[in-house]
């Protein structure tokens, strides 16, 4: 029998509670038949007559709080899912016995003992870590293995079932009361002190061999007649007190007690000497640790603190961690002793001391504690030791080396976005005005400044000094002239609270939000705080990437060939994350297209995020995606102004705007017919009543009494409508405040669509759990935004071509600054895709070879320039791609224009344009487009440039938008960037790029001429200097060399045609 149609269920280990939950040896049939325990809950089952769906999303939520677990005294957690009527956790199979049947069945010591016991708090520590309360802890809930190795389990189903027992039921089928705290047992407020009181009652039983008595007077009696040390004794004492405030303070306090007991139990006879010098108990006396600056104080205060202590070298000093002190050593000359020589307090923070704990050797060993001129015999324990604490460092050190050197990247963008940061705050006051008047006919505000400032351009949006001396944003920047800067004033500015004098800065609210949303990824993932906890492995060593077995689909959605195919079966064989590269028109969007619907197909609950650098990509997937599953729950994040329109009726605040109008128009309608059942008079009562009125001048006294009566009911019904009509009122109010149905939403929905950034500008959002995480064009994300979706999700895919654009980098930062920062533009370029798909593993990552859009031979260039080692094949023939030009069937044409004069390039500001290749592109588009027009048919046109400059004088030359000229043609006019992820019919690329020096700037980027010149379906037309293209130098290269070999060297494709 097989469950997630993945885990085959093999043998029944247990049943619990009424059959509710069955755990299961199973095996992972995607996996080499790995086995697995499986605890299947059935959510048919009502849970003391709970609503079914309330026990689902407990178990939704409850899983996603187990898949942060990592810990080896947990059992671990490898997957979760809803198959049918049942909800299903799979973790590590543990061969190992309960702690019941192997206290019962072994002769254990009270130093073995102790170490199960230091193994369950280690274990039960990190899940209070992770804000994760047990609630059912008990000797039954803990596996021994014949080793020793102890793993807690059954996290998920005693919290699901604390959570949703109904109050009138009693608790004997939802916990075992003998181990189960006392506010359990009342049904108050459960805490990690709850988890306490039943570690106490485990302990208990660890050393008695009997269940804690259910009368709890006993139980304390019962502890002091338990053959173990009285310290062991007064930790139960603690541990069992009914009011949970009186139990130990933290589960540290209670691990370094069990320690210290482990230590005297199993170290007699091995002994260790410290001497502290004569200024060590006045140092001791300022820190407030001893009433009494005298040596016999300090040593009783060394002793206990040292009581459970380890030690780690670094730089050739030796540092002793105690409870509370750390303590500067040297060794002794004659290797007998440790010498103090200072002292700090450590911080009381836990998670600090235990980093300073675990960064040692822990020592077993008795301390004897001694003052400076006490004599101390010899000792050979130190050897060892020290060896040990030597080799532990060292290994630290390499590690923290691969650590950094693994770590570049992200510690890059870590600087990268510190120094933008402060570049960020220096804008906010650019520089000083000292005056403003306001132009009403223009709606413009004329700000007079001291000097201008490089920082202040047209369009940015900008604040000045408001009366009470705060920046006040006042509009959008116009126009910049001389010392005076004109801003389009916005709507509803109150000029009466402006400062005639002040500073004038940029509004920079949207972007310094960015850039805490990019900082805060960043070090969530060099924290390891990520829902996947491999990610940051990963990212360190993509080698380390593995798959699960690869189940063959054998039912598509779409129409897709097998190399396609292939994509997807491998990409749901994810285990952790897996890399797509799709070369332009590959059908990257298909595929992912295709891995949605077959996600949802096998799991009707798993929750996808859907993701892209850019807008315009996730509107194009989740429109190809939403084709095939109209059923399924979409929402899609942005702004309405971002977004296309086909994707507005996606968009969660319109979604709920919908919900609220339906739910609205339901309840009025509800309570109408609610009025007209239940709240009405007998008419023909009424009327025969009136009659009689009429009939008679006066009423006697049983008639009077009726008519009472009856009025009472009329008030009584009136008053009831008033109470349902005050309530629909407030009904409506609340479904006004729709930002309390946005969460209900998002965690209903099965996809959520959304940019890099736009995943976490919601706070709805931000802590939201994914099964799968896929984003699109993922070679355009810097690394920082790469990460803002990614740490979300349990299985990551990601779909790029890091041969093609690079991630946007800000020029914010300049050069020198970035030098001294170690920082180079082109490491910043290097996006994290490019970097895991290097490095990963074949069997993490495909290209797909399937070409859908180019006529053949503009295939083969691209195949032949820009992605050599790949078989890419084109699945269109060239009939398929048929252009109506006098080139046919060439599909290749150069425009060389190195014969025609005047052909340099001219600088434009900081851009340049090339005013005779302008011309050229004008007159190939006049013949395109009497061609098209002779033969009855129509194209579009992508006119490519990498300049801006020689974008905008081939706008104000070709007119692209008067349809009277281009009457069959479709033109857009746009540099490399924007048409990215776009296609047209034919594609005419301006070089620019033409000087003596043979320069040719960021043209030698691959990844740009690679989108250029795939853009065009049928024909790839290229305009400039061939001559001057194929000997221009750059320290990168020079692409434009290998393409102009490619059309030398297929003249029946290709054309190189001189314009003279």
């Amino acid at each position: 029998m097989l469950i997630g149609k993945r885990y085959s269920l093999d043998n029944i280990i247990k049943r619990k509670n009424d059959n509710i939950c069955t755990l299961w040896q199973g095996s992972d049939i995607k996996n080499n038949c790995e086995t697995v325990a499986i605890k299947v809950l059935s959510v048919s089952t009502k849970i003391n007559n709970q609503n079914q769906i309330d026990v689902k999303e407990l178990f939704r939520r409850e899983s996603d709080s187990l898949s942060r677990l990592k810990h080896p005294n947990i059992i671990g957690y490898m997957d979760a899912g809803i198959d049918e009527d049942n909800f299903y956790i799979v973790t590590e199979y543990f061969d190992g016995y309960s702690l019941d049947k192997y206290i019962k069945l072994s002769s254990l010591n009270d130093e073995e003992i102790l170490k199960i016991a230091i193994s369950i708090l280690e274990g039960l520590a990190e899940a209070h870590t992770n804000n994760i309360v047990h609630r059912d802890l008990k000797p039954n809930n803990i596996l021994v293995d014949e080793f020793g190795n102890v793993k807690i389990i059954d996290f998920g189903i005693s919290k699901i079932l604390d959570l949703t027992y109904d109050p009138t039921e009693t608790l004997k089928d939802l916990m075992t009361v003998a181990y189960a705290s006392p506010e359990q047992l009342l049904r108050g407020s459960v805490k990690f002190e709850s988890d306490y009181y039943s570690f106490g009652a485990i302990l208990y039983f660890m050393f008695s061999k009997e269940d804690p008595p259910i009368n709890r007077e006993q139980f304390y009696e019962n502890i002091y007649r338990l053959t173990c040390s009285n310290r062991i004794k007064e930790l139960l004492a603690s541990l069992l007190q009914n009011e949970p405030s009186k139990r130990p303070r933290s589960i540290y306090h209670i691990i370094n007690e069990i320690k210290k007991e482990y230590i005297d139990t199993s170290t007699k006879g091995k002994v260790l000497y410290l001497k502290m010098n004569n200024f060590i108990p006045k140092v001791l006396y300022d820190l407030g640790m001893i009433k009494y600056p005298n040596a016999e104080t300090a040593v009783t205060f060394i002793t206990n603190d040292i009581k459970v202590s380890s030690i780690y070298k670094h730089n050739n000093n030796l540092y002793l961690i105690g409870d509370s002190i750390k303590y500067h050593c040297k060794m002794s000359l004659d290797g007998s002793h440790l010498l103090i020589g200072n002292i700090n307090s450590i911080d009381d923070d836990f998670s600090v001391k235990e980093k300073e704990f675990n960064r040692g050797i822990e020592i077993i060993a008795n301390w004897i504690v001694t003052k400076q001129n006490q004599f101390i015999p010899d000792n050979d324990f130190w050897g060892e030791l020290l060896s040990q604490v030597t080799d532990k460092e060292k290994k630290r050190r390499v590690r923290l080396n691969r650590e950094q050197e693994e770590d570049m990247l992200l510690n890059k963008w870590d600087k990268y976005l510190q120094e933008e940061y402060q570049i960020l705050q220096k804008k906010k006051r650019v520089c000083n005005y000292y005056d403003f008047d306001y132009d009403a006919l223009e709606g413009k505000l004329l700000v007079s400044v001291d000097t201008i400032n490089d920082d202040l351009e047209k369009g940015d949006l900008v604040q000045l000094t408001s009366k009470v001396d705060q920046a006040i944003t006042v509009g959008v920047i116009d126009e910049i002239e001389e010392n005076t800067v004109s801003i389009n004033l916005s709507p509803n500015i109150n000029l009466d609270n402006v400062s005639k004098r002040g500073k004038i800065g940029l509004d920079v609210v949207q972007v310094e939000s960015s850039l805490k949303r990019l900082s805060k990824a960043t070090r969530a993932i060099k924290l390891g705080n990520s829902v996947n906890p491999n990610l940051i492995d990963i990212i360190r060593s993509p080698e380390i990437v593995t798959m699960n077995k690869i189940v063959e689909v054998n039912d598509f959605f779409q129409n897709i060939d097998e190399a396609n195919k292939k994509a997807v079966n491998m990409a749901l064989s994810t285990k952790d994350i897996f890399l797509i590269q799709g070369p332009p028109g590959t059908g990257k969007t298909t595929v992912i297209t295709e891995i949605v619907c077959q996600i949802l197909k096998e799991n009707p609950k798993a929750r996808i995020l859907l993701t892209s650098q850019s807008h315009v990509a996730v509107d194009h997937a989740i429109n190809s995606i939403s084709k095939y599953l109209n059923g399924e729950k979409i929402i899609r994040i942005g702004r309405t102004d971002k977004i296309s329109v086909k994707s507005e009726s996606l968009l969660m605040s319109n979604q709920v705007n919908k919900w609220v109008d339906k739910v609205k128009r339901d309840s009025k309608n509800e309570f109408y017919n609610y009025l007209k059942s239940k709240i009405k008079l007998n008419d023909e009562e009424l009327e025969m009543a009136m009659e009689e009125l009429r009939k008679n001048n006066s009423i006697d006294e049983d008639e009077k009494n009726e008519l009472t009566n009856f009025s009472i009911l009329v008030d009584q019904k009136t008053s009831k409508v008033n109470e349902l009509t005050v309530i629909l009122r407030e009904w409506h109010r609340r479904l006004g405040n729709l930002e309390e149905f946005d969460e209900i939403f998002a965690h209903n929905a099965s996809i959520v669509a959304a940019t890099c950034l736009g995943i976490a500008s919601r706070n709805i959002l931000s802590e939201m759990i994914f099964d799968w995480v896929i984003v699109d064009e993922a070679a355009r994300a810097t690394a920082p935004e790469l990460l803002v979706p990614i740490i979300k999700g349990k299985k990551i895919i990601l779909v790029g071509d890091h041969k093609q654009l690079p991630p946007v980098v800000g020029d914010g930062i300049d050069e020198h600054k970035k030098e001294e920062k170690g920082l180079r533009t082109s490491d910043l370029e290097k996006s994290l895709f490019e970097e895991l798909f290097g490095k990963i593993s074949d069997e993490g990552k495909i290209v797909l070879t399937s070409q859908y859009r180019m006529h053949p031979n503009i295939s083969n260039l691209i195949r032949d320039v820009f992605y050599p080692t790949e078989n890419i094949i084109s699945r269109k023939s060239a009939d398929e791609r048929k252009h109506y030009l006098n080139w046919w069937p060439k599909s290749i044409v150069w425009l060389n224009t190195h014969s025609i004069d005047n052909n340099k390039e001219q600088p434009v500001g900081s851009s340049k344009k090339n005013e005779i290749e302008a011309k050229v592109i004008l007159n190939c588009l006049q013949k395109i487009q009497q061609s098209y027009k002779q033969q009855s048919q129509s194209a579009s046109i992508a006119v490519i440039s990498g300049y801006d400059g020689q974008r905008r004088i081939l706008n104000n030359l070709i007119k692209p938008s008067d349809h009277n000229i281009w009457s069959n043609l479709e033109i857009e006019i746009n540099n490399v960037d924007a048409f990215q992820g776009s296609e047209a019919d034919i594609a005419i690329y301006s070089l620019v790029r033409c000087n003596s020096e043979g320069k040719i700037g960021f043209l030698s980027d691959a990844r740009r001429l690679n989108v250029a010149f795939s853009r065009g379906k049928s024909c790839l037309i290229i305009v400039g200097d061939a001559y001057f293209a194929e000997r221009a130098t750059s320290f990168s290269g020079n692409p434009f060399f290998d393409v102009i070999t490619y059309i030398k060297r297929n003249p029946q494709n290709c054309l190189m045609e001189d314009i003279k």
